[in-house]
């Protein structure tokens, strides 16, 4: 075997056979980048909120929760920065960003714009597979709020976003929600934790899978619009209370 191959073959088994702490931001060796796969733990974490607004991310602390370089963190942290996850705060560092009541409005005021035309479209040329295909979405979506199951219903709204987006053939749609889909992804938690929604959700649904049933491009539009204006509304009051409560608590 030649020497630089049985090195590098020497080195990848060592690799496999480091004995690394158990930990559920552990990132582990796979085809994606260190920095990116810190990135995708990193979010995640911020979605679920076990890094809430504010919070200090403190480098050499994420280095041993991840268990990568501080160059892969601080590349990940950058690449959050883009996604307006994180702020960059002089003397402090890199801050879960706090999102204002004025940015949660613009961000459901721009889903309804996008999403609506994305659904226009949908229902008049996505092929009849790709309705199906919104169909079982949105019965697993139904057995997962009748289960309150928040992180299954989260996976699979993404997996509608596909749906309709490739089945609307709007890549330039899909492509500006993407810039906000980490924002959008918080605020659904935010949504969903609002007492009784996801018994409004599966009634603001029924009518956008069967005006894609009848390809009723403006029905379709109309009632995700609506959908999307309500889950604001849930997001809003669900903000306000939080942000009482918190002032409540505060020392004067």
């Amino acid at each position: 075997m030649p020497l630089l191959v049985e090195m590098a073959l020497g080195n990848s088994l060592s690799g496999h056979t480091e004995n690394l702490e158990a930990d559920s931001l552990h990132v582990e060796r796979h085809s994606l980048t260190l920095r990116q796969r810190a990135c995708d733990k990193l979010r995640q974490a911020i979605i679920d909120h076990r890094f809430p607004p504010g919070t200090r991310l403190i480098e050499r602390d994420l280095c041993e929760q991840l268990g990568v370089s501080r160059t892969s963190v601080r590349e990940a942290l950058r690449h959050l920065e883009s996604e307006n996850l994180i702020k960059m705060v002089p003397h402090k560092g890199p801050v879960v960003a706090t999102l204002s009541l004025d940015e949660i409005r613009e961000i459901y005021e721009v889903r309804a714009v996008l999403e609506g035309l994305a659904c226009e479209k949908f229902a008049s040329q996505a092929s009849d597979e790709e309705i199906e295909l919104l169909q079982r979405a949105f019965d697993r979506i139904a057995s997962a709020a009748s289960e309150n199951n928040h992180r299954e219903i989260l996976q699979v709204k993404a997996e509608i976003y596909q749906i309709i987006f490739k089945g609307a053939k709007s890549a330039i749609c899909q492509g500006l929600v993407n810039s906000l889909v980490s924002r959008i992804e918080l605020l659904r938690r935010v949504s969903l934790a609002s007492t009784g929604r996801n018994a409004d959700m599966m009634q603001e649904l029924h009518p956008i899978m069967e005006a894609a049933r009848k390809r009723d491009g403006n029905a379709m539009k109309a009632a995700w619009v609506a959908h999307v204006n309500k889950a604001k509304n849930a997001a809003i009051t669900r903000f306000l209370s939080t942000q009482t409560a918190e002032e409540t608590l505060s020392p004067i």
